[in-house]
């Protein structure tokens, strides 16, 4: 959605659509922000500690991530969530306090024993001694 800057007496502001602040639950006072070249706008009080305000464990709410710009110092985003799914963790994102969409992680592929049978060869000599040379490499001594 485009909205244009207006001149607010000594100021500039834009009107932010009342969908958009019903979407997002804000109302009142807010905080305002800069991250990179975003303006970021949340509820006065809101957790700032982490870049995804947790409402709950596993919880993140949208908006607060600072997807894509985690290079200019944003604070992890997309990226950020995806390590914590990798280590097991279920996160719901939320759209203005009700859930929206669930990050898993995937189930481990099981395992297929025999996937290498015929294509993986022991030498008959497997388990003969080493030569003088090698074996003394193996120990640290030089050759």
């Amino acid at each position: 959605m485009k909205a244009h800057i207006v001149r607010i007496g000594n100021s500039q502001g834009i009107r932010i659509p009342k969908l958009l602040l019903t979407e997002t639950g804000l109302e009142g006072e807010v905080e305002i922000e800069v991250r990179g070249t975003h303006l970021v706008i949340r509820a006065a009080g809101a957790d700032t500690a982490t870049p995804g305000r947790v409402a709950e464990p596993g919880m993140v709410s949208e908006g607060m991530p600072a997807w894509g710009h985690e290079a200019e110092g944003g604070g992890g985003g997309l990226s950020a969530l995806l390590d914590r799914v990798a280590t097991g963790e279920e996160i719901v994102l939320d759209r203005g306090g009700r859930p929206v969409a669930k990050l898993v992680p995937l189930p481990a592929a099981p395992r297929r024993p025999g996937r290498l049978k015929g294509r993986i060869a022991i030498g008959s000599d497997f388990d003969e001694p080493l030569p003088a040379d090698i074996a003394a490499a193996f120990r640290g001594e030089a050759g």
